[in-house]
């Protein structure tokens, strides 16, 4: 039986790419930080357990990292079909401009809860993707980077500012670009993500974590299949100054 198109993914908003580099940069080394430190108090204690432990085959710390790094810039991986959630906080972020009117100002990136990934939800995946491209050919290992600041017990701010401005260098002061004055911008309105949508994920997240592979449980909302017809309102983008 043929199965239901699928829509297709939102085309990112090409314009706002320049003026987040810094903004999702924070935003990602603060996720990835939380996740590494979960990881790391899961561990067993450095004992003959911990050895057995490893020599089981299950994933090392250094592995988990890794694997994370892989995921987290992906809005798709959301704990559904089996999939980890490490791409889930991309949902809950809102571009928007620090402050009205014709100045110049930064687009920063607000935590607005639950959202349905949409185009500007794109565009911070995209963001972190080249940013996680730019670290990867730099000279500094970013999963061992994460791991000896977790294991010193660094705050967050201090590894965002190891990661997005020594590294990174996307945050440097004065560098961060301003978005030009008296130019358009295109925004996306948020929409919340449907609590009753987001349990059943939840549950289904929480059924399948030892799922074996192709025989995970899903869930499908109307949202996510292409009916045809006229693009929907929630799809349309307001112009602001």
């Amino acid at each position: 039986m043929d199965q239901m198109p699928k829509k297709p993914k939102p085309a990112p908003l090409k314009d706002d790419l320049k003026y987040i580099k810094c903004a999702t940069c924070q935003k990602m080394a603060g996720e990835a930080y939380r996740k590494v430190v979960e990881f790391y108090e899961e561990q067993p204690p450095d004992t003959p357990a911990r050895r057995r432990f490893e020599a089981s085959g299950a994933a090392t710390l250094s592995e988990r990292v890794e694997l994370l790094l892989e995921e987290i810039c992906n809005p798709e991986n959301d704990g559904k079909k089996g999939a980890s959630a490490s791409g889930k906080w991309l949902r809950n972020y809102d571009i928007r401009k620090k402050s009205q009117g014709g100045a110049a100002t930064e687009l920063e990136l607000v935590n607005a809860g639950k959202g349905i990934c949409r185009r500007e939800c794109y565009t911070i995946a995209k963001s972190c993707e080249s940013l996680l491209s730019k670290l990867s050919d730099g000279e500094d290992d970013l999963s061992e980077v994460l791991i000896k600041m977790v294991k010193e017990k660094q705050s967050a701010g201090m590894v965002q500012q190891r990661i997005c401005t020594k590294l990174a260098g996307v945050c440097k002061k004065g560098k961060v670009p301003l978005w030009p004055e008296g130019k358009a911008r295109k925004d996306e309105e948020f929409k919340p993500r449907d609590e009753k949508q987001d349990s059943i994920d939840d549950l289904l997240a929480s059924l399948n974590k030892d799922a074996p592979e192709g025989q995970a449980l899903t869930s499908m909302s109307a949202g996510d299949l292409d009916l045809g017809g006229e693009e929907e309102e929630e799809e349309a983008l307001k112009e602001e100054l």
